[in-house]
């Protein structure tokens, strides 16, 4: 049995998404499988000598979570998030990571924004992103 990791080094990918796209993918069906309403979330993280960034992203079901958190210029999520409640996530070691309201997006655009990072390496562009000024919760 193979162990889903927490978070992903973005060199490591070599700019290719397939893993972290399969892993997502797979968590999908198998929540639809099991019925629960709970999502996953994983870190994508590009840590540098001139920067300390990451992409956070969750599968919850058709939908999934997208923050990017850059630490020089802060935490920022889509301008058109769609969930107006707090969701409930939780990290492959079983944490719950709880999401505030306006992280959320459909699973397409939510693959397409992580293909889109993994490949290029930076902000994804497919997003529109606005700052979030909200202490986590």
């Amino acid at each position: 049995m193979t162990t889903t990791p927490a978070a992903y080094i973005l060199g490591d990918l070599h700019g290719d998404p397939g893993l972290v796209l399969d892993t997502l993918r797979a968590h999908a069906v198998a929540q639809a499988a099991s019925g629960s309403p709970d999502g996953m979330v994983w870190w994508i993280d590009d840590t540098g000598p001139d920067h300390d960034r990451c992409l956070i992203v969750g599968v919850r079901g058709t939908c999934g979570v997208l923050v990017w958190d850059d630490h020089d210029s802060g935490t920022y999520i889509p301008a058109d998030g769609t969930n107006t409640t707090t969701v409930d996530y939780y990290t492959a070691t079983g944490e719950h990571y709880p999401q505030q309201p306006g992280r959320e997006l459909a699973l397409d655009r939510v693959l397409a924004a992580v293909a889109e990072f993994v490949s290029t390496g930076r902000q994804p562009t497919s997003v529109e992103w606005v700052a979030d000024t909200r202490p986590r919760a």
